[in-house]
């Protein structure tokens, strides 16, 4: 099951979650930090899978139909796999959660619960942002997100100039 959960993560996406917040460290005057280390690895595959873990089990019917799927594009997932899927999302992702509010500043954590609220309402209903028109493009500037969280988890100030353009850009 594990080797199967890795490849509903989408390893080949992860860029998008590890790139931004490389370049966050960066752009808060650091190529490295110890501080981001759990950061780092919480953006591989804990939220990856709570974001393509989450999408799959909500678009299984589209997905069972849709040609892409079933490849480095997402997977498609039967019924049995639901709930081993939200235990991973559960049992990679809470922990961090917990980890980073007990230990980084309160705004870092905020914005890290947004990133993981705003990535999960994105395919669950009754919110589903992508079945929403407007809210779905919208949606696209939670990958900005690391560009705010991770310089206050640095404790410096983000770059916010970066991080708008970043959101405008998603859009």
């Amino acid at each position: 099951m594990l080797s199967r959960l890795l490849v509903i993560s989408r390893p080949v996406l992860w860029i998008n979650t590890i790139g931004t917040t490389v370049i966050a460290m960066w752009l808060a005057g650091a190529l490295w930090s110890w501080t981001v280390l759990p950061i780092l690895i919480w953006v591989t595959f804990p939220f990856n899978i709570l974001i393509y873990g989450i999408n799959d089990i909500f678009d299984q019917e589209t997905d069972n139909i849709n040609a892409r799927k079933g490849g480095y594009e997402g997977a498609k997932i039967s019924p049995s796999e639901v709930k081993p899927i939200w235990i991973a999302v559960l049992v990679t992702n809470v922990p961090f959660l917990v980890f980073f509010f007990v230990t980084l500043p309160l705004a870092a954590s905020l914005w890290m619960l947004a990133y993981s609220l705003f990535f999960a309402l994105y395919s669950m209903p009754p919110v589903r942002f992508k079945a929403r028109k407007y809210l779905d493009a919208l949606s696209n500037t939670d990958y900005a997100f690391p560009l705010a969280f991770v310089p206050l988890a640095m404790g410096v100030q983000p770059v916010w100039w970066a991080v708008i353009g970043l959101m405008c850009w998603s859009v």
